[in-house]
C-alpha cells in the first residue's frame, strides 16, 4: 500500500490516500517518489484512491487477500467475490475531492507564499 499525505498551508495533515501501487499513485497526485514508502500495513480493508482496487486489512476475506492484480482501469459496477466482498469498489464510490482539495491547497499555498515574496516579507516555512 502506497500513502499520500495532503496538508493544509500550515503543514498539518488533512487526509491521508491509500493506493495500490506506484502507478497510481503517480497517476492520481502526480507526485514524483522521494524514497521507498511501500509495504504499509493496515488493520482495515480499504481501496485504492486511484482505480478503486481493495487494500486488504486483517478483517478482508480470504478472496481479498489473495488478489494480486493492482492498477487496474475503474469500473462503472466494480468487481465482487463469491462472498460477496468488493475486490474492487466501483468508480461512483471513489472520493476524489481529496484529490482536488490537495491541488486546490497548493495552489492557494504557492500562490500566497509567491505574493508574499513579491511584496518582500518574510517566507512562513
Amino acid at each position: 500500500m502506497h500513502t499520500h499525505a495532503i496538508e493544509n498551508e500550515r503543514g498539518d495533515l488533512v487526509d491521508l490516500l491509500t493506493f495500490c501501487s506506484d502507478s497510481c499513485h503517480r497517476a492520481m497526485t502526480g507526485a514524483a517518489y522521494s524514497g521507498w514508502d511501500g509495504c504499509h500495513e493496515t488493520e482495515h480493508t480499504t481501496y485504492c484512491a486511484a482505480c478503486g482496487v481493495v487494500i486488504p486489512g486483517e478483517d478482508a476475506c480470504a478472496c481479498q487477500r489473495s488478489n494480486v492484480v493492482v492498477n487496474r482501469f475503474v469500473s462503472a459496477d466494480g468487481e465482487k467475490c463469491e462472498h460477496g466482498s468488493w475486490i474492487q469498489v466501483p468508480v461512483s464510490m471513489l472520493d476524489r475531492a481529496p484529490i482536488l482539495l490537495a491541488h486546490d491547497v497548493r495552489d492557494a499555498y504557492v500562490r500566497n507564499e509567491t505574493a508574499r515574496w513579491i511584496a518582500g516579507e518574510e517566507q512562513t516555512s
